[in-house]
């Protein structure tokens, strides 16, 4: 009765469905339905949808005359329009040896043979994902979740290798695959038994702090987490630190364009710095930062040798912040530092030229769309003279006018391994 009602998309039930099926009301009534009286008389419901499913799926296993599951699972999967979705999970669940026992205190043992069914199925259909060239994100979802519910760890390890090629997220907005907290679980079952992976990425997963909370078990296999644009707060920082700090092999932390402001930045530069902390580098790209967590930042730099890239775009972090900033810069082995978008003045030329003339390690420096004039080019050109490996310098969308870019030019023509982009 409750698969019919599934495979209706039907979750209301009259005493005829009862009698139908051999069943009374009462029998069922008050732990797993719940009666109400409608115009057309009384119906009853399942207390919770979700009760329905497992019913459904339970009784495949208990049913007086075994059903070939295998048959039925290939049924349900072929309709693929998410009515089915709880049912398959709950078929699976039960075919774990953790839950079958639990159900042999209450009932009696499930059908081994049903049980062997089962499993041969959801490895035919992880080797069918495995195997195929162009992977769909959405279904290798849908198998991690059945594998979450089935408990198989060697399946799980199978599967992680294909989602691990793929990137569930985007840099593009609306192209990443939306996770709720229980995609990030099952996704965090697939990564724990998987080998090593290189870099997690999950731009516009929209996950916040509870997604996070869901997958950091899956952290501690990774190298690099490309978290960006996942409306975080400063409420994930904790446990993104447990992971950082149970996992030290970790280099690499995107974070950008999230809603961490000052005082999540705070508590992550302060987090950051225990030893044996391995962070190379820390994106926080459009996290509403101010002059507020400057100190800390520098604090980061001056503390965390490692840290060779720092990006710190489109925040409004002004001259006051990388004063402050520019006492950790001195003592940094800093390579690339993203200050574009950021309110920064001619005051903030002179800064950069005292502190990273001191360091002498940057190669990448980011300076698009501020406020820089004309006054600020003998202090970039002094710049360009005393960092022997500087690559890149990006002055766009700024107020230099076309005299004070011109003479940026003819110091970049002296120095051909330089690229000055105005």
């Amino acid at each position: 009765m409750a698969l019919e009602g599934l495979s209706q998309r039907n979750g209301f039930f009259g005493e005829e469905d009862f009698r139908r099926h051999g069943l009374e009301p009462s029998q069922l009534e008050p732990g797993l339905v719940q009666r109400a009286a409608g115009k057309e008389g009384a119906f009853y419901t399942f207390r919770l949808p979700v009760l329905q499913e497992f019913v459904a799926a339970l009784a495949q296993y208990l049913a007086p005359e075994r059903r070939n599951l295998l048959e039925l699972l290939r049924a349900t999967q072929a309709a693929d329009d998410g009515r089915y979705q709880g049912y398959l999970r709950f078929l699976l669940g039960l075919s774990a040896r953790a839950s079958s026992r639990q159900l042999e205190e209450l009932l009696l043992p499930l059908p081994h043979r049903s049980i062997c069914e089962a499993i041969f199925w959801l490895e035919a259909l992880v080797q069918v994902e495995v195997k195929k060239r162009e992977l769909n994100r959405r279904r290798l979802l849908g198998v991690a979740h059945y594998l979450q519910e089935g408990r198989n760890r060697r399946l799980a390890r199978l599967l992680g290798r294909s989602i691990s090629q793929m990137a569930l997220g985007s840099e593009r907005s609306q192209h990443g695959v939306r996770l709720d907290p229980s995609d990030c679980a099952a996704l965090c079952y697939v990564f724990q038994h998987s080998e090593s992976i290189d870099t997690f990425s999950f731009e516009n997963c929209y996950m916040q702090a509870e997604g996070i909370k869901h997958l950091l078990a899956a952290f501690l296999n990774c190298k690099r987490l490309r978290l960006a644009k996942n409306n975080l707060t400063r409420a994930c920082i904790a446990d993104l630190l447990s992971a950082i700090g149970q996992n030290v092999s970790i280099v690499g932390l995107s974070l950008n364009r999230n809603n961490l402001g000052d005082i999540g930045v705070q508590q992550l530069a302060e987090g950051l710095q225990f030893p044996g902390c391995n962070i190379e580098v820390l994106q926080l790209d459009g996290n509403r930062l101010t002059e507020a967590c400057a100190q800390g930042l520098s604090n980061l730099l001056e503390s965390l040798h490692k840290l060779s890239w720092l990006i710190l775009d489109r925040n409004q972090l002004g001259d006051a912040g990388l004063r402050k900033l520019s006492i950790g810069i001195r003592k940094s082995k800093i390579r690339k530092l993203g200050m574009g978008f950021n309110g920064l003045t001619d005051l903030a030329a002179e800064y950069f030229l005292a502190s990273l003339c001191v360091t002498h390690s940057i190669q990448f420096l980011y300076l698009t769309g501020n406020y820089f004039t004309d006054k600020s080019v003998t202090s970039f050109t002094t710049l360009i003279w005393n960092l022997p490996r500087l690559r890149r310098l990006w002055l766009g969308k700024n107020t230099l006018s076309e005299e004070g870019k011109q003479l940026l030019l003819d110091v970049q023509a002296r120095k051909p391994e330089l690229k000055v982009l105005l």
